[in-house]
C-alpha cells in the first residue's frame, strides 16, 4: 500500500478529522481514507459538471446512479457510472 503524508494541515481541520472519526468508530488514518474513497467515488459527477459547464450542453443536467427515480421529472439525466445514456 502506498503512503500519503498530509502536511500544514489546519488544526481546525485535524480536530474535525478527529470528532468525525470518533464519531464513526474510526481512527483518523481510517476515517481519512474513508473521505478520500467517497470523494474519488464522486469525481465523475464533478467531471460531467465541468462538461457541463464548459458549453457541452445547453440544458442543466443531473448526474446520479439512480436515473430511474428522475426519469418522470423531464429533465436531462446522465448516470456517470455507465456508458450508454439513460432512459
Amino acid at each position: 500500500m502506498a503512503a500519503l503524508t498530509i502536511r500544514d494541515l489546519d488544526g481546525e481541520v485535524k480536530a474535525r478529522l478527529r470528532v468525525r472519526a470518533a464519531h464513526n468508530g474510526r481512527s483518523m488514518e481510517a476515517e481519512a481514507r474513508a473521505i478520500l474513497r467517497a470523494a474519488m467515488a464522486d469525481a465523475p459527477i464533478a467531471a460531467v459538471r465541468r462538461s457541463r459547464s464548459a458549453g457541452l450542453a445547453t440544458r442543466n443536467t443531473l448526474a446520479t446512479r439512480n436515473t430511474r427515480d428522475f426519469t418522470h421529472t423531464g429533465i436531462d439525466l446522465t448516470n456517470p457510472w455507465q456508458t450508454t445514456p439513460a432512459d
